[in-house]
């Protein structure tokens, strides 16, 4: 018998969003800061976190990045050619669920 993977932490937010009406607050609000708040971690400066909510007559739609779509910025050199290292793990847990996250910082 396989042990299934703890959910990622798009699911740990949608859950504690949904059970938590201050922290839905605070996630829409300031998205980045309801996070680093919630895993007690600074997160990255250039990351930019966004939050949108389906609404009746409303249907949101992400996509994806798709890589080789253009040029890619000096910041985005850095990555690719290791300039990110990784500084955190956190770990939390939502009632039965757990999460491990790693939190990257640029060099």
């Amino acid at each position: 018998m396989t042990t299934p993977a703890p959910p990622d932490l798009k699911t740990i937010l949608v859950q504690k969003a949904l059970g938590d009406a201050a922290f839905k607050g605070q996630l829409l609000a300031d998205p980045k800061g309801a996070i680093e708040r919630l895993l007690g971690v600074k997160l990255p400066e250039a990351l930019e976190v966004a939050v949108a909510q389906e609404a009746p007559g409303k249907v949101v739609v992400v996509l994806p990045f798709q890589p080789g779509s253009g040029e890619l910025s000096d910041q985005d050199l850095e990555t690719v050619t290791g300039g990110w290292e990784w500084v955190a793990w956190t770990a939390y847990s939502v009632g039965t669920l757990g999460i491990a996250c790693a939190i990257a910082a640029s060099k």
